[in-house]
């Protein structure tokens, strides 16, 4: 019996790698793992639980002012802008009175995590914060944040300000295809000149230590994204790191500190370099691939056109993933009337890995199918039925002719027999 368990434990333990494997070690207690390109998630622990973001915020507040606002606007900073905030928050040093591009406020928001420049953000994009943080959640509700609430524009904490991991990763994923924040969130540093209110240069240093070469969390790959923590939430960081042409995008929400490590950027870490290791892109057709031909009305010589593949589909994927997780859905014109030109595209094809969209491609046609030539058609179709009914008719008329000899002939051997009888009996 105890050499059975033992035969059957070491039949588990490929297995068991296999899946220390497809489970990167995470101690927070919320945390995500996509790929930037098609949002499909790649890892989650309670991705969909809601949870506060503290600084996370501001890549909220970044979008908006990069989608409404112009970065060579001169942005004042208002009294209430400096002061409705506390003193020992993370602030820029901004003084009432100076005035800043609104491009220099978005490098203090994302790089060193700002909060008096959220708040001049808000009020020069929206008038007043109260009506930024409305805009900041009818934007988070398009972009599919569905279960994401925010009352101000840098994340403090409040008890009604709170998303989720997988809603950080849709709207991270967004931002980082705005070419300025992907940039900003990318640099180390920036410094803002001085000003009539302030005479001394202003550095600003980036609280990612992901993006650091000399920290010890320092992930060569990591090209952002922004880091949050206050009491409540705990310490969060939304970053995305490259892998060849793919990027992924990782969220960690409430990570607590361990053994004198921020377990934010070591579980963000792991979560990157798990993605990249184990996580690959995965072929689903290739460019030319013939399909099944489509029905196309009014075709000279045929009745469907032959099509391929426009381009080549790829999608990053766990490599546990089987043909079977990924389902390809067709949609075709069904109501292609010819002339077709060769290039054409006459339908689509879709590929989903568990229901979310990771890639597509057209259906074009393989070659140029001619219309029929409706005028020789209409009197080719006089000329076969007049063909058709003169065949008729002649087979009808021979058919008569026929019938009627027979009858003739039979009519000369009744009366032949009619003479031979009178004959014998005269």
């Amino acid at each position: 019996m105890k050499r059975k368990i033992l035969a059957i434990c070491l039949c588990l333990i490929p297995l068991l790698a296999t899946f220390a494997e497809a489970a990167p070690s995470v101690s927070a207690p919320c945390a995500i793992l996509t790929d930037a390109k098609s949002g499909v998630v790649l890892y989650e622990k309670n991705a969909y639980t809601r949870a506060y973001p503290a600084s996370t915020t501001k890549v909220m507040t970044a979008i908006l002012a990069l989608e409404n606002g112009n970065l060579d606007d001169v942005v004042p900073v208002s009294f209430n802008a400096v002061n409705s905030i506390s003193y020992d928050s993370s602030k820029a040093g901004l003084f009432e009175g100076e005035s800043f591009t609104l491009r220099e406020m978005v490098y203090a928001l994302l790089i060193c995590s700002a909060n008096d420049a959220a708040n001049v953000i808000a009020e020069h994009i929206a008038g007043d914060i109260e009506s930024f943080v409305g805009m900041m959640n009818s934007r988070a509700a398009e972009l599919g944040a569905q279960n994401t609430h925010f009352v101000n524009a840098h994340g403090l904490h409040n008890t009604q300000h709170y998303t989720t991991a997988y809603d950080l990763a849709l709207l991270a994923r967004h931002a980082m295809t705005l070419p300025e924040f992907a940039d900003i969130v990318q640099m180390r540093s920036y410094v803002l000149e001085p000003t009539d209110k302030y005479e001394e240069k202003r550095y600003l240093n980036s609280t990612n230590h992901l993006t650091n070469p000399q920290s010890e969390y320092y992930y060569a790959n990591a090209v952002g994204i922004k880091t949050g923590y206050t009491d409540e939430a705990k310490s969060c960081l939304v970053s995305a790191a490259k892998a060849g042409e793919g990027m992924y995008i990782a969220v960690v929400l409430g990570a607590e500190s361990m053994d004198g490590r921020s377990m934010s950027f070591v579980d963000s870490r792991a979560l990157l370099s798990w993605g990249a290791e184990y996580c690959k892109p995965t072929l689903l057709c290739e460019a030319g691939a013939a399909a099944e031909g489509v029905p196309v009305q009014k075709a000279k010589n045929t009745s469907a056109v032959a099509v391929h593949t426009e381009t080549a589909v790829s999608a990053i994927l766990p490599d546990w993933a089987t043909p079977q997780d990924v389902e390809k859905l067709e949609y075709i014109n069904k109501n292609l009337v010819a002339p077709v030109s060769a290039g054409t595209a006459v339908g689509r094809v879709e590929y989903r890995y568990k229901g979310t969209l990771v890639g597509q491609t057209y259906l074009v046609a393989s070659e140029d199918v001619e219309k029929r030539n409706l005028i020789a058609d209409f009197f080719l179709q006089i000329f076969t039925s007049l063909w058709t009914y003169g065949i008729l008719a002649v087979l009808l008329l021979l058919l008569i002719s026929i019938r009627t000899r027979k009858r003739r002939a039979k009519n000369r051997r009744v009366r032949a027999a009619e003479i031979r009888r009178r004959n014998k009996y005269q």
